[in-house]
This record gives structure tokens, C-alpha cells and sequence, in this order.
């Protein structure tokens, strides 16, 4: 689901790749495969639509949002790069991982080139606490992928659900949902940081409160996007990645750890020693989908969905101005790929 303005995104993207491209033709190349393979721009589609809400009083600032808007996509793929890397993945988005391609240094390095780009670009913008929000996004996304190892197969000696669960939630909510959340969350930033600065505090609270919903909005649609990442991860074949990759990776999921199948899937990956054949991965897939995992974890995709729409009402707005992030939830929670 794309923004009207996305546009304006996607020129700031295509102008700092033609400035990598001056600047260095491998790590241009690596930029270059990485933004095109396909992906969906929902992060920077949700600061746009968030933005709508307060368009009338963002004025001239809009361009501001853009480059914001553009370092959310530009951090996502760095982070998109690096994880295949630490995963060992072999495709994403139906294409060879960047560094199967290019090789695992050059891909580093331009994964590191990307995030002194972010910060050059959001230290223009004339906000300490965008540059702030940016750098906290990106520790959470690297204290989360450490955490995500408490959750591979191959490091749990005896699972604990209940305790892996909770893990689960812990790392979705610093791999995927912080960057959601500062989508969401921008716009009031810019606002309060350059139209609002110097008027009443009354000003200044209401937004910081709206600021507040937005962010929990933001978060909420995070989950709610990782879930569903998970769930098509046994439901679908055109995600642009192989059906069974996270359990193939030995990396738990919500519909398995809801499953009362967990402890022979579990045992199952355990025993493979890393190397899961056809038969195995049919297995797994079957017990998943005869247990209860998928419907419980279809049930919370569900529960979340329901509390971020009611919280979205309570936003002191009008549903014209909110209706394009009612649907992104709607698509977020439908989507099949």
C-alpha cells in the first residue's frame, strides 16, 4: 500500500545512491540491488499517512518528513543486509542475498556506509531529538538480533515456552517494532521541534500526547507486521522467501511456540544438527498446521489488530484524516506476501 508522496521517498533514496555510485562503485552496487528487490516501503508509507493527520500544521516542513521518511527505508535495508549475513540466508525477497552476490565484507561495508548516510542526512534536519530517536532505533535493532539468539533451537538446552515467549515479544519488539514505532512517531517530532518550538507549553503537552498515541500506534503495528511475517512463514509460497526459512534457520516463531506440537517440533530441529531435509521440514510443517500454533497466533494477530484500530479512535481527529492508516493495518493483517 503505497502513499501518494512516496514518491518524494523514493528521489531522496535514488539520490544518495547516485552519490554512492560516484563515491564507490561496490558499495554502490550493493545499495543499488538491495533497494531494488522489491520492497514494500510500508515503514515510510506509515510516516507519510501518520504525517497526514497533521499535514494543515507540518506546512512547509513536509520535505523534512521526505528525508525522515527515506532514513527509515535506508536503515531497514542496512539492517536487511547485515541480518542475512548474521542469518546465513541464501534469498531474500525471491533474489540471492546481497552477499551471496557481492561477498560478506563489501556488504558490511556498505551496510555501515548506509547508516553514516542516515546520520549525516537526519543531522541536517535541524533536530537533536530526531538524531536521538534514529540512534536509539538502530541500538534496539542490534540489541534485538543479539537477543534473537535466545531463541534459536541450537542455544536452548532445556525451552522454557512460557519464558521463550516472552523472549519472542522482546525481540519483535526491538528487531522490528522500534522501527515502526519511529515511523509513526516522526512527524510529531518534526512538529514540535520546528512549529511549535517556541509556543505555549499547552501546545507542546497536547502534542507530546499525541505524539505518545502515535508511537504506541506505531509499535502495535510493528507486532502486528512481525506476526504475520511469521504466520505466512507456514501459510504462503510468494513471500519472496523459502516457505519454512525461519524453522530452517532453527529460529522459533509464535506459531510454533503456541503449538502443542512445540516439544516434537523442537526435538525434530534439535536432532538435525542444522541440516533439516524435505521430509523433516514436510513434518514440521504439518504438525504446525494440525496443531493450534497458527490459529493462536492468527487470534493475537488478530487481538493487537483490534488494539491499535481502538486506539487509533481515540486519536482527537477526523476518520478522513486517519482512514489510510486504518487501511494499512488492514493490509498489514491480510497481506499474503
Amino acid at each position: 500500500m503505497y502513499h501518494s508522496d512516496i514518491q518524494e521517498v523514493e528521489n531522496i533514496i535514488k539520490s544518495v545512491l547516485e552519490i554512492a555510485r560516484d563515491r564507490n562503485e561496490a558499495i554502490y552496487s550493493v545499495l543499488k540491488y538491495s533497494v531494488d528487490s522489491g520492497g514494500k516501503r510500508i515503514r515510510p508509507a506509515i510516516a507519510l499517512f501518520c504525517a497526514d493527520v497533521i499535514s494543515d500544521k507540518l506546512g512547509g516542513y513536509m520535505q523534512k518528513v521526505y528525508i525522515s521518511a527515506a532514513c527509515i527505508e535506508l536503515l531497514h535495508t542496512a539492517s536487511l543486509i547485515l541480518d542475512d549475513i548474521i542469518d546465513e540466508a541464501d534469498i531474500r525477497r525471491g533474489k540471492p542475498a546481497s552477499y551471496k552476490v557481492f561477498g560478506t565484507k563489501v556488504s558490511v561495508i556498505a551496510s555501515a556506509y548506509l547508516l553514516g548516510v542516515i546520520s549525516e542526512m537526519i543531522s541536517t534536519l535541524g533536530s537533536l531529538r530526531l538524531v536521538n530517536f534514529f540512534s536509539s532505533v538502530a541500538k534496539a535493532m542490534a540489541e534485538g538480533q543479539i537477543l534473537e539468539s535466545k531463541i534459536m533451537i541450537h542455544n536452548i538446552v532445556e525451552p522454557d515456552v512460557e519464558n521463550l515467549v516472552k523472549l519472542y515479544f522482546q525481540v519483535i519488539e526491538k528487531k522490528t517494532a522500534s522501527l515502526f514505532k519511529l515511523s509513526s512517531s516522526l512527524p510529531f517530532v518534526i512538529y514540535e521541534d520546528m512549529v511549535i518550538k517556541d509556543n505555549t507549553e499547552d501546545a507542546k503537552d497536547s502534542n507530546c500526547r499525541l505524539s505518545g498515541m502515535f508511537s504506541e500506534i506505531g509499535r502495535l503495528i510493528g507486532i502486528l507486521f512481525q506476526i504475520k511475517d511469521d504466520i505466512l512463514d507456514f501459510t504462503s509460497l510468494v513471500t519472496g522467501k523459502p516457505i519454512l526459512n525461519d524453522i530452517k534457520e532453527g529460529k522459533l516463531t509464535l506459531p510454533v511456540l503456541l503449538s502443542e506440537n512445540f516439544d516434537t517440533i523442537f526435538n525434530i530441529v534439535k536432532s538435525s544438527n542444522g541440516v533439516l531435509t524435505s521430509e523433516k521440514l514436510w513434518e514440521i510443517s504439518r504438525l504446525v498446521r494440525e496443531g493450534s500454533g497458527l490459529k493462536m497466533a492468527e487470534n493475537e494477530l488478530m487481538r493487537i489488530r483490534s488494539e491499535v484500530q481502538k486506539l487509533l479512535r481515540l486519536i482527537p481527529y477526523s476518520e478522513e484524516r486517519k482512514n489510510n492508516i486504518y487501511k494499512i493495518i488492514d493490509f498489514i493483517s491480510a497481506r499474503d506476501f
